[in-house]
């Protein structure tokens, strides 16, 4: 998969915040299947997969005390910002920003080792031949399946009714649907809803948002393809 080509000033701002933004992919892999030591007043792992601006985890921080959330994000601008916001929003201590792939997921948490993953409007790529790239498609269902605790639940929010169709029907059997639907204002799950910063940009457009939740079972065999 080709990256994206990175400014380097970008880059000297991101090294920058070493107690908030972790970069170096082999100190993350150090902490797999220990995050939880980074956060000893925490008792549960949310991560959200590309976090942007972080306006959407700054929200998350009063839904829950307990739980640490991590934010993955490749562009290094936008973590520095997120990592800003949430200080902003009175989140010190219970935050980590992580400057990486969605593809090293499996080697940096361990097997079960998140409560919650958001995954909220990712690109739905229409014009490029390589699904792979979708982070809501067939190789990264099975990889969030695998980092989830058993009961851990998987949130997902798009605008794209492409994006929802193809989640849905790509969805393992082992993540069991809770709740979906085409128009999330129309669901429970609205009152506890934290929007982001593209969600209020539709939604202003009249657009309606596509969602759905699932949760992880709790006996499943442990796939091999990953540690």
């Amino acid at each position: 998969m080709p990256r994206p080509r990175v400014h380097k000033k970008h880059m000297r701002n991101v090294a920058g915040y070493p107690g908030e933004i972790l970069v170096a992919a082999e100190g993350m892999r150090d902490l797999r299947g220990r995050w939880q030591t980074l956060f000893p007043a925490a008792d549960r792992l949310w991560l959200e997969v590309g976090c942007g601006r972080g306006a959407f985890l700054a929200g998350l921080l009063d839904k829950d005390p307990r739980a640490a959330l991590l934010g993955l994000e490749i562009r290094p601008d936008r973590c520095v910002t997120a990592r800003n916001k949430l200080l902003q929003a009175n989140g010190a201590g219970r935050f980590r920003v992580l400057h990486t792939f969605a593809e090293l997921l499996p080697l940096i948490f361990g097997c079960g080792e998140l409560e919650r993953i958001h995954l909220n409007f990712p690109d739905p790529w229409p014009c490029s031949p390589d699904r792979s790239k979708r982070l809501f498609g067939p190789r990264f269902l099975p990889i969030y399946q695998h980092l989830l605790a058993p009961g851990g639940e998987l949130w997902f929010k798009t605008d794209d009714p492409g994006a929802w169709r193809e989640f849905m029907a790509r969805r393992p059997q082992a993540l069991v649907l809770l709740d979906s639907g085409e128009d999330l204002s129309r669901s429970p799950l609205f009152h506890d809803n934290v929007e982001t910063e593209f969600e209020r940009l539709f939604l202003s457009k009249g657009q309606r948002i596509h969602f759905a939740r699932v949760r992880r079972e709790i006996h499943l065999p442990h796939d091999t393809r990953w540690p």
